[in-house]
């Protein structure tokens, strides 16, 4: 390589110390939206041109089916409580994250969604289970 920077394609936050370190050089990232710690670098949408590309990761919090109602309130507010104070801290967007706190409906609304999008992505490339 002799001081070639490699290029590849990096999902904000990973590899964000080799970017940051001119190890690497994103070529775009796959989140919908530019992120705040790499303004300059576009999303796969910009720089390939195909259109609505997003492949983000995120975390959540199950609960059994059968839990009742008030018991997911509760665990809810209190996560909330704990994604605001992060938040604030400002330690997620440091680390190129966002950190947001929904609802368990649409949380429900959202795991949906990407069930028929991944569903979809699979059908297409004719992926087969093992």
């Amino acid at each position: 390589m002799g001081g070639d920077v490699p290029l590849v394609v990096v999902s904000i936050p990973a590899a964000m110390s080799q970017v940051r370190s001119g190890r690497l050089r994103p070529l775009a990232v796959s989140t919908k939206r530019r992120t705040p710690i790499l303004p300059d670098v576009p999303t796969v949408a910009e720089a390939t041109g195909v259109k609505d590309f997003e492949v983000d990761s995120w975390y959540a919090m199950f609960a059994p089916a059968k839990t009742p109602t008030r018991v997911i309130a509760r665990m809810n507010k209190e996560i909330a409580v704990v994604v605001i104070a992060a938040r604030r801290q400002g330690e997620a967007s440091r680390a190129g994250r966002r950190r947001v706190s929904s609802t368990p409906e649409m949380l429900g609304n959202m795991v949906k969604r990407e069930i028929v999008e991944w569903r979809t992505v699979v059908k297409r490339a004719n992926i087969e289970g093992e």
